[in-house]
């Protein structure tokens, strides 16, 4: 057994092929980037802060704090999903041709809920203060 390929069933457990890990980090960046997409098209364009145009850079250095928060929910999300269904004995029965819906709602709820939570509880004005 390499190096890798052990490391990765130390992560995630004996069960998991490097397959399935890559499949399931493809569709929880999906579901993550769906959700920011959403968030993005809703963008205030009135106000003073934002270009006219659209701007991939201005979204970019807007937003990095957000992306770099979004994909290590998305790390935490693959590696304690699983585990986390099983610790709390959530025995769903999703048939095998929907188990991949759950990673894009995976994806989706690791961008919307940091973004919630900082909106709730750090506020700009309770910052500033």
């Amino acid at each position: 057994m390499s190096f890798v390929t052990e490391v990765i069933k130390l992560v995630f457990g004996p069960e998991v092929n490097e397959a399935t890990i890559v499949a399931s980090f493809i569709l929880v960046f999906l579901g993550a980037a769906i959700n920011f997409l959403i968030e993005l098209s809703q963008r205030d364009k009135a106000s003073g802060r934002t270009p006219e145009q659209f701007s991939f850079r201005f979204m970019l250095l807007d937003n990095w704090q957000r992306i770099c928060i979004s994909f290590l929910f998305c790390i935490v999300a693959v590696i304690a999903g699983p585990a986390l269904i099983k610790m709390l004995e959530m025995n769903w029965h999703i048939p095998e041709e929907y188990s991949r819906f759950t990673n894009i709602l995976l994806g989706w709820g690791s961008d919307y809920l940091p973004m919630r939570i900082k909106q709730k509880f750090f506020k700009e004005n309770v910052l500033e203060q």
